[in-house]
């Protein structure tokens, strides 16, 4: 997963891309993988897919609060206001002196 990042940092998107694929394929369960790519997915613009993957990670990781907060910002770009609204009262819940996650909600 960690090669995936440096892959990215260096420009090779497509690289990183098939690098955490396959490292999901390989260990379905590996909630760092599936975290850096649905992070990739989501800087890339699939934020569809990316929804997918966060909840894939939040189906292991119920309080993932960057998983969490991640749903809520690509479904606020999907247009989807109200279900992305859940999404970010549940990371405040779970981090509620995060000041970060007090902005990301305020500009909703």
């Amino acid at each position: 997963a960690e090669l995936a990042l440096v892959l990215h940092r260096r420009g090779d998107t497509e690289g990183a891309e098939a690098h955490l694929e396959e490292a999901i394929r390989l260990k379905p369960g590996f909630v760092r993988a599936r975290l850096n790519y649905a992070n990739l997915l989501k800087i890339l613009g699939r934020c569809d897919r990316a929804v997918k993957e966060y909840k894939t990670v939040l189906a292991h990781e119920h309080n993932n609060t960057e998983a969490i907060i991640n749903v809520g910002e690509c479904l606020k770009d999907m247009g989807k206001m109200e279900e992305a609204s859940e999404f970010f009262k549940e990371s405040l819940r779970l981090e509620p002196k995060n000041p970060n996650l007090h902005f990301a909600y305020a500009n909703m």
